[in-house]
């Protein structure tokens, strides 16, 4: 670990970094590392997951004031080096952990950067410590996926709900997905883009699979939904196909959206039948969904989430980059979301001038 002295004298050097330089504008550069303020943590990143998330940050379609030069990237996996001034005595015993953690949560313009680069600053809140036995590139994928498909099903638990509908049910969240309600007792129907992923979704004991690729798929879903009645669904395409999974849900259902695949807003939604059935369209936002919850409820989703980390909730590395080459990671990604994630290492990153 690195000493007191050491992490202090870092502060306001130059890192390596991905970079937002201009509105969907994203490259390779250097920017200072930042000084952590009252109860924030400077933690020295291993290793940062790719999310669609992510992609759709630095192509600016998230409406985020930002000051550029940016960092972005909202999780990561690393070991706290310091603590701010005038922190809490609960922050500063955070010191030497190896922790997951997420970008800090801001109003306004966003200033502090995210987890690519070397260094990053984040609040106390937004930190998790892990156990020693977890590698970096397990925790680097601790919270986006694993910890946001545990509180949501905590969500459908909440909202009682006996059967589900997933769409893009093959991707990593949807298979995490859907192993938490098979361990939760709730059915879920599945929707697919390709017949290469039925043998997927059948292998982890799926059920109700349905091929939106297929020419009668609607009367599928129909079929299946009167008969399993679905009083939610957990949606992530958005689109015209948040409408759609609206018409094969029941009175009082609610479907959450937490995705934008589609690149298109949330639409087709039959304003009559959807008052009709008094139905709800809910937003999910991890950090928002934990601000609500006691801190022992915190605990016990993080706890949750290790204890299914090496298992369940394990999420496939399929390729690894240096922050240079973060233009190939994204377009590599984009074209095999399904096959696992993207990690962005420091450690492959070559340390050359800036390119922007």
């Amino acid at each position: 670990m690195e000493s007191h002295y050491t992490s202090q004298s870092l502060l306001g050097k130059p890192q390596n970094s991905v970079l937002i330089t201009g509105h969907g504008t994203y490259g390779f550069g250097q920017v200072p590392i930042q000084t952590p303020g009252k109860d924030q943590l400077l933690i020295k990143v291993e290793a940062a997951t790719l999310n669609p998330s992510d992609i759709l940050f630095m192509r600016g379609l998230y409406n985020i004031k930002l000051n550029y030069p940016y960092t972005p990237g909202w999780e990561g996996a690393g070991t706290v080096v310091l603590a701010g001034d005038g922190s809490s005595d609960a922050t500063k015993a955070m010191v030497g952990k190896r922790v997951a953690f997420m970008k800090s949560f801001e109003f306004g313009a966003y200033k502090e950067g995210g987890s690519y680069a070397e260094y990053c600053i984040t609040n106390a809140m937004q930190v998790f410590p892990v156990s020693q036995d977890m590698s970096f590139d397990e925790v680097a994928s601790f919270v986006v996926n694993p910890m946001t498909a545990v509180c949501m099903v905590e969500r459908l638990k909440q909202l009682k709900s006996k059967c589900v509908i997933i769409t893009a049910a093959a991707s990593q969240i949807g298979r995490m997905l859907i192993k938490l309600c098979q361990h939760n007792k709730i059915t879920t129907i599945c929707t697919i883009r390709r017949a290469e992923q039925i043998p997927l979704l059948k292998s982890i004991g799926v059920e109700h699979i349905v091929n939106t690729s297929e020419p009668n798929y609607k009367q599928t879903m129909l079929s299946l939904c009167g008969k399993l009645k679905p009083s939610s669904c957990l949606e992530c395409i958005s689109g015209d196909v948040t409408g759609e999974m609206l018409e094969y849900l029941g009175f009082k259902s609610t479907l959450i959206l937490y995705g934008l695949l589609s690149d298109q807003p949330a639409g087709a939604i039959k304003t009559i039948p959807f008052i009709g059935k008094a139905q709800t369209i809910e937003s999910f936002l991890l950090f928002t969904f934990l601000q609500m919850l006691k801190p022992d409820q915190v605990a016990q989703i993080v706890k949750t989430t290790e204890s299914m980390i090496k298992k369940e909730l394990k999420t496939e590395v399929q390729a690894q980059y240096g922050y240079h080459q973060i233009g190939e990671a994204v377009q590599y990604y984009l074209k095999n979301q399904t096959a696992g994630k993207i990690l962005l290492k420091p450690s492959l990153t070559k340390g050359e001038q800036p390119k922007l």
